[in-house]
């Protein structure tokens, strides 16, 4: 029995990090993403793919039962990516669910809304909370809440066993999810800042060394102005020659800021 129930977990994991890191691979996360609807399609269709091959490897407790992670795939495309390809994964997994059929098909069908009811409602206010992973936790427990109560009233009573070791995975796997994407976000940020710095610094390299390359014949015409001032009767060079120096000085002071 616990073999049977472990294996299915496992698997269903694998595909989860699998999604996270593949599509963090071409399309990073970041703190505040907007996304084209092209895009948007692309994570749908991903997210859609990922909670099939869940649905793939069900655990099956009791006959026409299906027990997977794809609800999990669901919630989290809904909080992260937003409604648009949260509403794609679903439709793609209540299609699927309906497919596969069986007596506990409309009671798989309704826990799979639900979580993408609970992300639509809880999105917004999870991208301003500081805590995310603390927030997420109060979130899965509000879905299970929901989850629980469809099984209670529509599955007959299984194993005590088997509900403790699903939804504690359950749990862990929605935390260990969220607790991924977040290290991402911050490794993404830091690897962009580390491209601006390295940008910076080669746009002051290229800053000085144009300020270089002015400031020398700058100085050879203040050179020959001074000079020429102090070499001869002209009283007009000797009127505007300081003018001159003043207004080479100025441009050599804003040349080296």
């Amino acid at each position: 029995m616990f073999t049977s129930v472990i294996k299915p977990l496992v698997v269903n994991i694998a595909i989860l990090f699998s999604l996270i890191f593949n599509v963090n691979l071409f399309f990073p996360f970041r703190r505040k993403m907007t996304f084209t609807w092209k895009q948007k399609g692309i994570y749908g269709i991903v997210s859609s793919a990922t909670a099939l091959l869940c649905m793939m490897y069900p655990i099956q407790p009791l006959a026409g039962t299906n027990f997977d992670f794809r609800m999990l795939v669901i919630l989290v495309t809904t909080l992260y990516i937003g409604k648009t390809a949260g509403l794609l994964c679903t439709v793609t997994v209540v299609v699927g669910r309906f497919i596969i059929g069986g007596p506990f098909a409309y009671p798989g069908i309704t826990v799979s809304v639900f979580a993408y009811i609970v992300g639509v409602l809880f999105r917004s206010s999870f991208f301003n909370v500081k805590r995310k992973v603390l927030y997420g936790i109060m979130i899965v427990f509000i879905y299970l809440i929901l989850y629980i109560a469809t099984i209670i009233y529509a599955v007959p009573p299984l194993s005590w066993r088997f509900y403790i070791v699903y939804f504690s995975c359950f749990i862990a796997m929605f935390f260990a999810i969220v607790y991924v994407i977040e290290r991402l976000i911050q490794f993404n940020e830091q690897f962009d800042d580390m491209i601006y710095v390295d940008k910076l610094a080669t746009v002051s390299e290229m800053a000085a060394s144009f300020a270089h390359e002015i400031s020398n014949p700058l100085t050879t015409v203040r050179g020959f102005v001074q000079f020429l001032s102090e070499d001869t009767n002209d009283e007009n060079v000797k009127k505007f020659a300081p003018m001159i120096l003043e207004e080479l000085d100025r441009t050599n002071e804003i040349i080296t800021e």
